[in-house]
């Protein structure tokens, strides 16, 4: 094994810990927007849902975009031993190619179970993670789904009863529960939204 192998070794070894890092941030972000989107005060319920709901999904993309950026290079990593190691074996680079897979499950579901022992735990543990994900992949986020946001919200006008996903609805009801002072129409809408 010469350097060059040895150094990719160490950049697959990066690689995972950074995938089990990310899955850990992804499985465990939903909790912490949820009890910050709870927390804050806003004009109404409806603002606290819209900002709930948009810094979700930017940090769900943000570290969904972290994560395929590492299994990329995790794959290249893995694909380029084998190549440099066997030569070019068909055998062995579907081998690598099969348990690479096999890896990216196990850690995925690895990390999942983990996270659901304590999400909140892990959220604070993570939060710094988090934080630099979105800071340094939120304009690419942003321009990928700039245009895919303008084409969900045309195919949302044109499907009855689309846009609000069972989540957020129970956001609603959380909220509605904790927050006694809501406007009667406010209520009217989130019961006339529930009841679709």
């Amino acid at each position: 094994m010469d350097n060059d192998s040895i150094i990719s070794i160490a950049i697959l070894a990066v690689g995972v810990i950074a995938l089990i890092l990310l899955g850990a941030a992804e499985a465990g972000v939903s909790a912490g927007v949820r009890e910050r989107a709870l927390k804050e005060h806003a004009e109404s319920p409806v603002e606290a849902l819209k900002r709930f709901y948009q810094e979700r999904q930017l940090t769900l993309s943000s570290l969904a975009l972290a994560r395929a950026l590492a299994s990329v290079g995790v794959t290249g990593v893995a694909v380029f031993l084998v190549v440099r190691e066997a030569g070019e074996d068909w055998l062995a680079l579907g081998l690598t190619i099969v348990a690479t897979a096999v890896g990216f499950v196990v850690l995925h579901g690895f990390t999942r179970a983990l996270v659901a022992r304590d999400p909140e735990g892990w959220q604070k543990r993570l939060r710094p993670l988090v934080a630099l994900v979105r800071f340094v992949f939120r304009v690419p986020v942003l321009m990928v789904d700039a245009p895919m946001g303008a084409v969900l919200n045309a195919w949302s006008r044109l499907q009855p009863g689309g846009g609000v996903g069972a989540e957020e609805l129970m956001l609603l009801s959380e909220m509605e529960d904790a927050r006694a002072a809501l406007q009667e129409e406010e209520r009217e809408m989130i019961r006339g939204v529930m009841e679709l």
